[in-house]
């Protein structure tokens, strides 16, 4: 989907500052980010990757997309080009289970223990056993936890470049705090709270990354320890993840979201999602969710624009230039919505086939369609914004690299 400004004319060499959003999506996210980057490869872009000579300065302009900003299944995406791993490469990276799932230890005592605490929170009292409610025994923890995902990062996407100071490319990664009704941006950053989100830095990579794929409830919450406080992290997009703040904060005038959320729309073929099961409804639930959040993030950003076309043409013929352009910049500002920025979404339209594929499914076959779904729908809106080199691009990818 294409933001809603009604622009329709980009050229990606007048930008100063490109920036990246890779959403999740659980594992065949990363595919559809490796598809959707293959087609802005195609059209001169490039991404800021590999380690950063100490006191260099990181490129920005001239094509390159920089800074990254990840969240979920994202941020494994945004690693990889972080690395500096050639898009040849990423393409035909081998993910596997082992990669993703790892035990959480369950442990008697511990369940026991929780019990004890839901009990005690629940009635305010002292712990009796003969207070424990039905409540209190489905405490159970989720089956797995990040430990596999944040040593895939650390170890196979960034051996010895965890460290976000060592990365050419300016980096954030987001996750949810447990506790605390905000989102943390974790970076190289450390500034107090703005709106509902925080910047911290002193994170490695991969414990920021992993905190940020700790979905509930397939994983327990990420664990990390924040100013000698043990602190607890879930899913990073959990509460706005089309929300671009960071990367308007780090002053990009373009930014790319590529997202694969797309909620189930009825079709004959498969009916009704009452009849998937708790699983499907909670999924769609979520999908609604994070739909109805891109398309108000668009709409508000439509209004804001309109508003301020609205002021400009109104106060053209009665203030001075230089007053008129400080109204507007102040619009700007308080409305988040600078006028000289371009916003795209890259994001699925109705597709029945890719919804189908499981979320997990890590086989070459899913890999290559989903890549092929995320490389098409990219040259579509690239085409839509009349973007120089998009009209070239062949509207299928070919042969696609194979694993060795």
């Amino acid at each position: 989907m294409t933001d809603g400004n009604a622009r329709r004319t980009l050229d990606f060499s007048t930008k100063k500052k490109i920036a990246f959003k890779a959403l999740g999506g659980r594992a065949k996210a990363v595919y559809w980010h490796a598809g959707v980057a293959w087609a802005l490869q195609g059209v001169g872009l490039r991404f800021a990757g590999g380690a950063r000579a100490p006191g260099a300065a990181r490129p920005y302009g001239d094509g390159v997309i920089n800074p990254l900003i990840g969240s979920s299944s994202g941020a494994v995406f945004g690693a990889m080009v972080a690395s500096g791993m050639p898009l040849e490469e990423i393409l035909r990276f081998p993910i596997t289970r082992e990669d993703i799932f790892a035990w959480s230890g369950l442990r008697p005592l511990e369940y026991l223990r929780r019990v004890r605490h839901s009990c005690v929170r629940r009635t305010g009292r002292p712990f009796r056993p003969w207070h424990v409610s039905m409540r209190d025994l489905l405490t159970v923890r989720p089956r797995y936890s990040v430990d596999a995902l944040e040593r895939l990062v650390r170890e196979r996407l960034l051996p010895g470049l965890n460290d976000f100071s060592q990365l050419a490319c300016e980096m954030y990664i987001l996750a949810t705090a447990l506790d605390t009704p905000r989102t943390v941006v974790f970076g190289e950053r450390r500034t107090p709270q703005k709106h509902d989100y925080i910047y911290l830095n002193g994170v490695s990579v991969s414990q920021a990354a992993a905190a940020s794929m700790a979905l509930p409830p397939i994983f327990i919450p990420s664990r990390i320890n924040i100013g000698g406080v043990e602190t607890y992290f879930i899913d990073g997009e959990l509460r706005d993840p089309f929300v671009t703040n960071v990367a308007q904060d780090v002053g990009a005038d373009c930014i790319i979201t590529s997202s694969i959320y797309q909620p189930f729309q009825f079709a004959d073929e498969i009916g009704s999602l009452i009849e998937s099961g708790l699983g499907g409804i909670y999924m769609q639930s979520r999908d609604l969710s994070i739909d109805a959040k891109q398309r108000i993030n668009q709409l508000n950003r439509q209004r804001a624009t309109e508003a301020i076309r609205a002021v400009d043409h109104l106060t053209s013929r009665i203030l001075s230039e230089e007053i008129r352009s400080t109204v507007i910049g102040e619009l700007e500002r308080i409305l988040e919505c600078p006028q000289n920025t371009s916003f795209l979404y890259i994001s699925p339209r109705k597709d029945l086939e890719l919804y189908r594929i499981h979320p997990f499914d890590l086989s070459t076959e899913t890999r290559n369609f989903v890549i092929r779904r995320g490389y098409r729908r990219a040259v579509e809106v690239l085409r839509e914004w009349s973007v120089p080199g998009a009209n070239q691009l062949p509207e299928e990818m070919g042969a696609l690299p194979t694993a060795g």
